[in-house]
């Protein structure tokens, strides 16, 4: 069972292709049983024309199963990733995310594999 009671730790790691100053941060979660959807937002200067971080629930057992939505989606990138929580974003086309403060950029879906009750929150 998922709790928003305490704070569950995700190590964030961007590189953008256009090397632009960017901060990701998490800015929602929903959760239901051992799933859960966390929400990825970010602050951009620069537009952004490609992203690769790491979803990392530390001890938790969460192995990532999709991503999608937000503005990567609208931009129509092509979103991979790893249970191991790589999370890869780019367009075939060249489209870029438009530079933005406070911007969903995706969702990350996955699920608490240790069978372990986990909490979630702030």
């Amino acid at each position: 069972m998922l709790q928003a009671a305490q704070a569950f730790f995700i190590t964030l790691t961007l590189s953008a292709f256009s090397f632009a100053d960017v901060h990701l941060y998490t800015c929602g979660v929903a959760a239901s049983g051992a799933d859960a959807t966390f929400d990825i937002c970010m602050d951009s200067d620069e537009s952004v024309g490609g992203i690769q971080f790491t979803f990392d629930g530390g001890g938790s057992g969460f192995s990532v199963t999709g991503a999608s939505g937000g503005a990567a989606g609208d931009a129509g990138f092509t979103l991979s990733t790893s249970p191991t929580g790589t999370v890869l974003g780019f367009s075939f086309t060249g489209a870029s995310i438009d530079a933005a403060q406070g911007q969903l950029l995706l969702s990350v879906a996955g699920t608490f594999t240790d069978g372990s009750e986990t909490t979630v929150g702030p």
